[in-house]
C-alpha cells in the first residue's frame, strides 16, 4: 500500500518539534490527526501536535508541552477529542525518582489549557505509596465524559498490578454515577496485570486490553458495562424531512416539518457515533421550514446521520459527504 500523496510530503509529515517522539494518535472525522507523545528538553515533557489532511496545522509547528512541571519523566500515552473540539490527553509523570502517577489534561482546540478542568487544565491521580500507576488510554464518550484506562502497581514480592478504569466529568472530578464512584480496579490474573488499550463497543460497553501474568504472561482483556450507546441513530424515512443535495460537499439544504412552536436542535453524527456538528435553531412556528446546514470545513468523506429534535419528535436522515 502506497503512502497518501495528499498528506504532508509524499504521505509523510513531521511535527517540527525537535527531539520528540509520537506515542498515540487520534483520527478526527474531518480527516485531521492529533499526535501525542513527548519531547526531550533536559527532561521529557508531554507533546501534542495536529496535522490537517492536506497541510500541516500551525499547532504542529510549535507543538504543545504540558505544564505538569516537576517531572523528571513525563509521557503522553493517549489522546481523544470532545464533540466541541477540546482535546483530552492522558499519561503519567514521575518526580525525582518517586513512583509514577497518572495524569489527565484537557486542552482548548487551539492547544491552550482548558482552565476549568482540574487545576489549570490538569488532573493528577496519585496513589498512596508504595502504589504507583500509569494512564495509557483515554476516550471521550459521545456525551463528553472521559474514560481513562491504565494500571496501578503495588511494589512488592510477588508483584500485584491491576487494570484501572476511571470516568471523569468535564471539571476533572470522578463521575459518581459510574461504578459507584467513577473508579474500577480489576485483578486480571492475580499477579502482574497491565492495561494498555481501550475501545468502546457500539453498545457502549468498554473493553480494556493488555497483559496478565499468572505463571506465564499472556494477552488479557476485560469488558465493562456502560450506560451509553455509541451506535449511530437509526435513519428514519419521513416525508416531514427532506435533505438535498446528496451527495454533499460543503453544505446541505434541509426542509423539515413540525407542528408546534418550539426550539429545534440539529446534530450531525459520524458513522462511529461521534457528534461532529451541533446547533440550536431559532424557535420556529408550526409548518415546513427550509434551512442551510454548513458542514465542517474539513469533514471527512463518508456517511453521516443528520438529526432534528424538538420536544415533539425526532427526525433523522442520511447525508453522504464526498471530497470537495
Amino acid at each position: 500500500m502506497d503512502p497518501d500523496p495528499s498528506f504532508g510530503v509524499s504521505g509523510v509529515a513531521l511535527t517540527g518539534v525537535g527531539f520528540s517522539t509520537g506515542m498515540c494518535l487520534h483520527l478526527n472525522p474531518d480527516g485531521s490527526v492529533f499526535a501525542g507523545g513527548y519531547r526531550l528538553d533536559g527532561d521529557s515533557d508531554w507533546m501534542l501536535a495536529r496535522f490537517r489532511r492536506r497541510v500541516l496545522d500551525p499547532l504542529s509547528d510549535r507543538g504543545v508541552a504540558t505544564w505538569i512541571g516537576r517531572g523528571d519523566t513525563e509521557m503522553m500515552r493517549g489522546v481523544s477529542v470532545l464533540a466541541d473540539g477540546r482535546i483530552a490527553a492522558c499519561g503519567y509523570r514521575s518526580f525525582q525518582g518517586l513512583d509514577d502517577e497518572p495524569a489527565v489534561a484537557l486542552f482548548e482546540p487551539n492547544g491552550d489549557p482548558h482552565l476549568a478542568f482540574g487545576t489549570g487544565g490538569l488532573v493528577l491521580l496519585p496513589f498512596t505509596a508504595p502504589q504507583w500507576g500509569q494512564a495509557w488510554s483515554i476516550i471521550a464518550q459521545p456525551d463528553d465524559k472521559l474514560l481513562v484506562a491504565g494500571f496501578r502497581a503495588e511494589p512488592g514480592i510477588p508483584a500485584n498490578n491491576d487494570f484501572f478504569l476511571y470516568r471523569l466529568l468535564n471539571d476533572g472530578s470522578f463521575d459518581a454515577s459510574f461504578a459507584g464512584g467513577g473508579q474500577v480496579y480489576t485483578d486480571v490474573s492475580g499477579s502482574y496485570d497491565r492495561a494498555y488499550a481501550m475501545a468502546l463497543a457500539p453498545s457502549g460497553a468498554i473493553v480494556l486490553g493488555g497483559s496478565g501474568t499468572g505463571g506465564l504472561t499472556s494477552t488479557a482483556y476485560a469488558r465493562y458495562v456502560n450506560d451509553i450507546s455509541t451506535s449511530v441513530p437509526v435513519e428514519m424515512t419521513s416525508t416531514s424531512l427532506r435533505i438535498y443535495p446528496t451527495p454533499a460537499t460543503d453544505h446541505v439544504m434541509v426542509e423539515f416539518e413540525h407542528e408546534g412552536n418550539t426550539r429545534v436542535k440539529c446534530t450531525l453524527h459520524s458513522s462511529d457515533g461521534r457528534r461532529v456538528l451541533a446547533s440550536d435553531l431559532i424557535s420556529t412556528s408550526p409548518g415546513t421550514h427550509p434551512c442551510i446546514i454548513e458542514l465542517p470545513p474539513l469533514i471527512a468523506p463518508g456517511r453521516y446521520v443528520l438529526e432534528f429534535s424538538s420536544a415533539e419528535r425526532t427526525l433523522r436522515g442520511a447525508v453522504m459527504v464526498i471530497e470537495r
